[in-house]
């Protein structure tokens, strides 16, 4: 069981208003320039802006979309390259603003866009914000909500299993058929998210995730990629020649999105308090109900170069791991959760950078990794989570049930071992420091 004092720590943390996704009106914007020999450009969400790069809001550009100019691998890939660089992505973004930073991309670039962006590379990051359960929640509460379960069996509840791939699916073909009807002369890269806890056998840093949750985390993060791959598919692989007439009828889900983005810039749309995000996405999603199914998306034309990345196999250490992680766990911010949670770390988005390369065909320098260093608060939130009685430290039970479902006898009985061994006063029990060595014994069993 979970100590009063770390339940209302975590919770405090995991309902701040800062947690995962939170959006507010942006502030600052990149500014563009005019170049010849084509560009890289990124758009999409948080796991194309760059977070999970820093741990605090202030060190990112863009304002509340935290976006990072420097080590993104748009960025990185540009540098390599010697080209100009644009970045309009976002985090916390869903399709309507996507739609409206590629109008944004389109206005401010015109001789690129003349030229169907000859030269360029577009890549970009799309639709988890976008996903949404039986009940309304969107992915980052989904999270959120199985995190406070504490060992709940909140992913197999039917009301929180994801309702609308199938929807997702087609709004993104259409998408995906614009961009390439309008850059058919460029390089056009779907990234692929990666799977978030990749649980290996246990899940200390993440204390209250049962661990078969994590693993159905992870599931729908494979399902969701899978909706990405066919939409791309879909996208560069329609032979139907359509009039400008069926064309503009096949696009009416996108232009409904253009204008709900161009509210949103102009402020109309206001964000909805933590407390109210349930009832507005229920009433979205009884409009997505009423809206007709979309008309077969336009081809973009043989010879499209448009991909999607599968960065699984690039991607090993998620947040279930202790050290070395290619995404965060729980990350701090001051006594706020910083919205890096569960977001690529610097690490993690150098492996994007790799998959991109391959994904061009390109080998591409290796990138510096920076050391492997923990955070004294995050080490301590971890520890709080564990200390069941609150008495700050660790006994032997509560060390085992970091365990959660039944384990192999085989599996208890190391954890005993490792227990002892970071045990270095044999009082029984384990401080801080002990339960550090303790995880780093227990992470690379």
């Amino acid at each position: 069981m979970m100590s009063r004092f770390a339940f209302a720590s975590l919770s405090a943390l995991l309902f701040s208003a800062t947690a995962f996704r939170a959006r507010q009106r942006r502030k600052g914007s990149t500014k563009t320039k005019q170049a010849s020999g084509g560009k890289v450009v990124t758009l999409g969400d948080s796991y194309s802006s760059g977070t999970g790069i820093h741990r605090n809001g202030r060190d990112y550009e863009g304002g509340d979309c935290w976006r990072d100019l420097k080590t993104t691998p748009g960025a990185q890939y540009a540098r390599y390259e010697g080209l100009e660089f644009v970045s309009k992505a976002c985090k916390g973004d869903e399709i309507p603003g996507i739609l409206g930073q590629w109008d944004e991309i389109q206005a401010n670039n015109p001789a690129d866009a003349a030229s169907g962006w000859a030269g360029s590379t577009i890549l970009f990051t799309i639709g988890g914000n976008d996903l949404r359960t039986h009940k309304g929640e969107s992915w980052p509460g989904l999270l959120k909500s199985c995190i406070m379960s504490f060992y709940g069996k909140c992913h197999k509840k039917a009301e929180n299993q994801i309702a609308n791939f199938d929807e997702l699916q087609a709004t993104l073909t259409q998408l995906y058929t614009k961009i390439a009807q309008a850059a058919p002369k460029a390089r056009i890269r779907v990234l692929g998210y990666p799977k978030l806890l990749q649980r290996k056998l246990l899940c200390v840093p993440v204390p209250g995730l049962a661990l078969s949750a994590a693993d159905w985390a992870d599931q729908q993060v494979d399902e969701l990629n899978r909706r990405l791959r066919l939409a791309v598919a879909a996208s560069r692989n329609s032979t139907v020649p359509l009039s400008f007439a069926e064309e503009a009828s096949g696009s009416q889900l996108l232009d409904k999105l253009r204008q709900k983005a161009r509210a949103q810039s102009n402020g109309t749309t206001q964000s909805l308090d933590a407390s109210l995000m349930q009832k507005g996405s229920r009433r979205r999603r009884s409009r997505r109900r009423a809206t007709p199914a979309p008309t077969p998306a336009p081809t973009p034309g043989p010879g499209v170069d448009i991909e999607f990345v599968d960065v699984k196999r690039f991607f090993s250490r998620g947040a279930c791991r202790v050290t070395k992680r290619d995404v965060h766990a729980i990350v701090l911010s001051g006594l706020s959760l910083s919205d890096s949670s569960f977001h690529p770390s610097q690490r993690g988005y150098n492996k994007y950078y790799d998959a991109l390369g391959n994904s061009l065909g390109r080998t591409l320098p290796p990138l510096f990794n920076p050391p492997d260093v923990r955070n004294p608060d995050d080490l301590m939130n971890v520890f709080q989570g564990w200390d069941a009685n609150g008495d700050g430290k660790l006994d032997m039970d509560e060390s085992l049930a970091m365990a959660d479902e039944a384990e192999s006898p085989e599996v208890i009985e190391q954890m005993k071992v490792f227990f002892s061994q970071a045990d270095k006063d044999q009082d029984g029990f384990l401080n801080l420091s002990e339960f550090e060595e303790f995880m780093t014994l227990v992470d690379d069993m």
